[in-house]
């Protein structure tokens, strides 16, 4: 049993998406020692709001307990010291398997030595002095997108946010102009989305048996065709753009000398464009609703931005020292929707968390929706409040009770570059425009594995 069990901890199954991936991958019948389980039938209800189950599961079961079902067994760790010995000390013992298999070998679904060295290639393009000369490329493009706008008019701020993100990634890592297939590459990622929203829910095990979606392998291939595309011009021109990231990948070579295949290259380079521009995008959608709802955070806002950027100044990566409060409004945005909300690993040998041990091949999943919502870390979670991160509650936070961009070896790589990017498209949007609620919208978040609104983010625009 315990060979089986460290077998499946190296074969999972990435086809599934998010939690119906716990369900398969969870190990049967694998005694833990100590362990508090939650009841049966607990599974088959997550697929209606896992974060309120998964949140309850932990405040009556404890920060480790495990939840079985028909379909196996998964592990939930909810305390910030152990998600650090599991994501940064004892990060060797475990594994990471991704649901998003379309994304192939890229940085986010490999492990081990290739992950490391793929890493090692892609790092330089996030050094800080690469990271500044980025910030024009975001400013400019957030320019143009607010000249798009009418004063008074309503605006799902998923669209264009999303079309925002995804231009600037384009452009500022791999020197190309998305502006002709930002649409596709939307409607793509969203078919991509919703596929593995249905394989997350209740009927996640029929689903799984059915034969894959057709909108999923076009989107998928949609995808391909961009990146693809992308990939050979840059081959035809090599001297186009020498010194962005698509470049550094073209030239890197193997200890044998060898150059990245063309399907390396389209794994990382998907990688970066969907992950890069979706998880940035999704975060600054909620921004917006949070300070549409959020009048005196503005204000304060303003304060700080109306001196800095008179008469609609441009902002550049010099001004991002000046901005502490527009760092703090993104740092609770992400506290309270990170973009991603589940981490899950899987473990190669038994491991003991606090006395307890959890057998190896078993899944063990975090949450940093659950932790950034924990009243054990913050007063009053549920509200918006930008001003609790002064440096006296920052120094007072355990480490991993705020992780929006992971921990450990994974973390993300461009974390350096979502806070630059959106720190300054939040500035020069709050400056210039003034959102508010529209009555009568729903603003909900979909109880999935990501962060995406369920029925986008309908605001109302008014130039200043």
């Amino acid at each position: 049993m315990e060979r089986i069990s460290r077998l499946r901890a190296r074969h999972v199954y990435e086809g599934a998406g998010a939690l119906a991936l716990l369900r398969l991958l969870a190990v049967k019948n694998i005694p833990a020692s100590g362990l508090r389980e939650v009841p049966g039938g607990f599974m088959f209800r997550i697929g209606k709001n896992p974060f309120d189950l998964l949140r309850n599961a932990c405040k009556k079961y404890g920060d480790v307990c495990y939840i079985s079902g028909g379909l196996g067994r998964l592990y939930l760790v909810n305390n910030p010291d152990y998600i650090h010995d599991i994501l940064v000390s004892d990060h060797k013992n475990f594994v990471k398997r991704s649901p998003l298999k379309f994304l192939g070998n890229g940085l986010i679904t490999s492990n081990g030595e290739y992950h490391h060295k793929q890493k090692r290639l892609i790092q330089p393009a996030f050094h800080q002095d690469r990271i500044a000369s980025y910030a024009p490329i975001v400013t400019d493009f957030t320019q143009r997108m607010c000249a798009e706008w009418t004063d008074g008019e309503v605006v799902d701020m998923q669209v264009p946010t999303m079309r925002l993100t995804l231009q600037i990634v384009a452009k500022a890592l791999f020197g190309t102009d998305v502006e002709d297939a930002w649409k596709d590459v939307g409607r793509s990622a969203t078919a991509i989305i919703d596929y593995l929203d249905r394989l997350t829910g209740p009927t996640a095990p029929i689903v799984r048996r059915l034969p894959t979606s057709k909108k999923y392998l076009e989107a998928v291939q949609k995808l391909d065709e961009i990146v693809y595309g992308i990939i050979a011009e840059r081959r035809r021109n090599p001297g186009s753009n020498g010194s962005d990231l698509l470049s550094m990948l073209l030239s890197a070579r193997s200890e044998n000398g060898e150059t990245m295949t063309d399907r390396q290259l389209r794994d990382e380079t998907i990688t970066l464009l969907f992950a890069g521009h979706e998880t940035t995008s999704t975060a600054l959608i909620w921004t917006w609703y949070l300070l549409a709802k959020s009048p005196a955070v503005v204000e304060k806002l303003h304060a700080e931005l109306d001196p800095l950027m008179p008469d609609g100044k441009t902002l550049t990566a010099g001004d991002l020292p000046r901005l502490p409060y527009t760092t703090k409004v993104f740092s609770e945005a992400l506290r309270m929707y990170p973009s991603v909300r589940l981490i899950p690993r899987v473990a190669i040998d038994d491991y003991e968390v606090n006395g307890l041990r959890i057998p190896g091949g078993s899944l063990i999943l975090m949450s940093q929706y659950l932790i950034h919502h924990d009243s054990r870390f913050y007063k009053d979670p549920e509200e918006f409040d930008p001003d609790r991160w002064t440096p006296e509650m920052e120094a007072k936070l355990p480490e991993y009770a705020y992780f929006p961009f992971g921990g450990g070896p994974r973390r993300c790589v461009g974390e350096p570059f979502a806070w630059m990017e959106a720190t300054l498209i939040i500035a020069m949007v709050a400056r210039g425009w003034k959102m508010s609620l529209v009555p009568g919208e729903k603003y909900e978040l979909r109880p999935r594995i990501g962060s995406r609104p369920k029925n986008g983010i309908r605001l109302r625009l008014n130039k200043l």
